[in-house]
């Protein structure tokens, strides 16, 4: 089972990816041929698009890390006081591997949705005002869903520390759970 589990992050995060960079020349392709390199409109006085892209891209990367690692810590912390309560659309789950994998990946869609999210958003900004450093936003959100691209490694890691921490806390006094940044 945990193998599926994984097996499903994997293809969300390349689904997630591909969709951004096919979304992407798509809106390069009509740039350049389509509109000649023409903006669809002219610079804007106030906030330039291009630093937009930017902005939107990095702050929708530090609060998809940051709300993904709360729902994490929040799941952690109902498993290990044993008041969690698996959402009724979850696969039947026997080992607590497999609720930390589900909780993880429910986690995993919410962070990359956000940030794809935002890369597409900066590439429209870009097709909307001609600007070539619009493209940084999206290149930004691009790279952070590479360093998020789910690995057999990665997940597991996560599971075990999880897992570790769940059975020494059950065994001894409470603790914070361990940070949810190394995802």
């Amino acid at each position: 089972m945990n193998q599926s589990l994984i097996r499903s992050l994997q293809i969300i995060s390349f689904a997630l990816t591909s969709g951004l960079l096919m979304i992407g020349i798509v809106f390069i392709g009509l740039h350049f041929i389509i509109f000649e390199q023409q903006p669809m409109l002219p610079e804007q006085r106030t906030v330039p698009l291009w630093l937009l892209s930017i902005v939107v891209a990095i702050m929708a990367s530090i609060v998809a890390v940051m709300m993904s690692g709360q729902l994490l810590k929040n799941a952690t912390e109902k498993i290990r006081n044993g008041t969690y309560v698996p959402p009724p659309n979850a696969p039947p789950m026997v080992l607590l591997s497999e609720v930390l994998i589900f909780n993880y990946r429910s986690a995993h869609i919410l962070r990359l949705a956000m940030i794809e999210g935002s890369g597409i958003l900066g590439l429209l900004l870009f097709l909307i005002s001609g600007n070539l450093l619009a493209l940084i936003g999206p290149a930004i959100a691009l790279a952070v869903l590479l360093a998020f691209f789910s690995t057999e490694t990665k997940v597991m890691s996560w599971v075990n520390e999880q897992t570790e921490f769940i059975e020494q806390s059950r065994n001894s006094q409470y603790r914070e759970p361990p940070p949810q940044n190394s995802l």
